[in-house]
């Protein structure tokens, strides 16, 4: 949760000034180091297990997801446009990341059981509402500020959970052989 907040807040940063090019760092450099943060942090803690990878093809839903979100802009903006209010469709922009991210997260919720998920989906969609109200001057303004808004939040509900995690889960010494 806090490596995608701040992933959030980055990518938002990166949007506001127009550094798009950015964004292939963060996608070069993040997978590797949640690999390397987990390493560290958790698998001492509680051991490392390699799941083997499901046959089902989850870029589908994906895919299915963003049309629903693009299908759903595209109304929007239309509805926007027969109304007196000169609204344009980047209005509407935080809905894309709020329906994929409400996807996703009831997705993991069910496969892992556990509820936090079912909040934060809710959460992530409610804020992809709430940020397409204020017709703000920048182009991009409203997705960047509902970036800035999830990834705060993200990052700051990740960091608790994992300060309580590291106080519950010590690393424990390491255990000597043969009686040594």
């Amino acid at each position: 949760d806090v490596v995608t907040g701040i992933y959030l807040v980055l990518l938002g940063l990166i949007i506001k000034t127009d550094l798009i090019a950015l964004i292939a760092v963060l996608i070069v450099f993040v997978p590797p180091l949640i690999k390397k943060l987990k390493a560290r942090l958790t698998y001492p803690r509680l051991g490392y297990v390699a799941f083997p990878e499901k046959s089902r093809n989850r870029g589908l839903l994906t895919l299915a997801l963003l049309a629903v979100a693009l299908l759903a802009i595209i109304l929007l903006s239309l509805l926007a446009a027969v109304t007196d209010k000169p609204w344009g469709w980047n209005k509407w922009l935080p809905l894309l990341p709020a329906i994929l991210f409400l996807g996703a997260l009831l997705s993991l919720a069910v496969r892992s059981g556990i509820r936090r998920y079912y909040l934060l989906a809710g959460l992530a969609l409610v804020l992809g509402v709430v940020f397409t109200l204020p017709a703000l001057p920048g182009r991009m303004d409203n997705l960047v500020l509902y970036l800035f808004a999830l990834g705060g939040i993200l990052a700051v509900w990740g960091a608790i959970l994992l300060i309580s995690f590291l106080r519950k889960n010590p690393l424990q010494a390491e255990e000597t052989r043969d009686g040594e």
